[in-house]
């Protein structure tokens, strides 16, 4: 009798354990949505120089890195940039004019200058996972393109499981609900990861994948 309560004791617990971790996983995810939101308007501008004025007058410097660089003529309203290290931190007023700004990346290309998205280290590292990923779809001339942390292929969607260090398929389910909602432009990949151009797979290093 006495055995068998101590093994009731101990299912209990491995119970409450997975429940627990089951509501830690619930949490860390939807901190993650929080955060990806928080970031959402902000982008990086990395190869700028630093001024004299020790960055004081960083929403003039990134005015006129839209004027000579990307070419805008019209207003891009900013809430504020802030320089840090190397690079200056700038969050617009509007989703419209971030994304706007992005698309017009392909205008760096070959240059020292380049942005990219405000994302969490989470994203970044799954982006990673699926860059090898996806120069394999490029390599086959199939379309393959990253949107935040997935891989959309024709063959679906694909996401990287940072624990098991794998490439995974969505189920179909997920499979179908992406797909509802598909991006805006076709080389979302570009604007999200490498500010607009077609090499955006030089942002990270490939890493090896267990997807077969």
């Amino acid at each position: 009798a006495g055995q068998a309560s101590l093994q009731n004791d101990i299912d209990q617990l491995q119970e409450d354990n997975y429940s627990l971790r089951q509501k830690v996983e619930s949490l860390e995810t939807k901190l993650e949505h929080v955060e990806s939101d928080r970031r959402r308007m902000q982008i990086w501008i990395h190869g700028i120089p630093k001024t004299r004025d020790g960055g004081t007058n960083c929403k003039s410097v990134v005015k006129n890195f839209f004027k000579t660089k990307l070419k805008i003529d019209g207003d891009v309203y900013i809430e504020r940039a802030q320089r840090v290290g190397n690079a200056i931190a700038v969050k617009f007023l509007s989703l419209r004019d971030r994304d706007f700004v992005m698309s017009l990346g392909r205008l760096l290309k070959g240059s020292s200058l380049s942005m990219r998205p405000d994302t969490s280290k989470t994203v970044r590292d799954k982006v990673r996972g699926l860059v090898a990923l996806k120069q394999s779809y490029r390599k086959d001339n199939k379309k393959a393109f990253i949107r935040h942390d997935k891989l959309f292929t024709p063959d679906g969607i694909f996401t990287f499981n940072l624990d098991t260090q794998c490439v995974e398929k969505l189920n179909p389910e997920a499979d179908t609900r992406e797909r509802r909602s598909p991006p805006r432009h076709n080389n979302d990949v570009t604007k999200e990861h490498n500010g607009g151009g077609d090499d955006d797979d030089d942002v990270w290093a490939p890493r090896p994948r267990c997807h077969q």
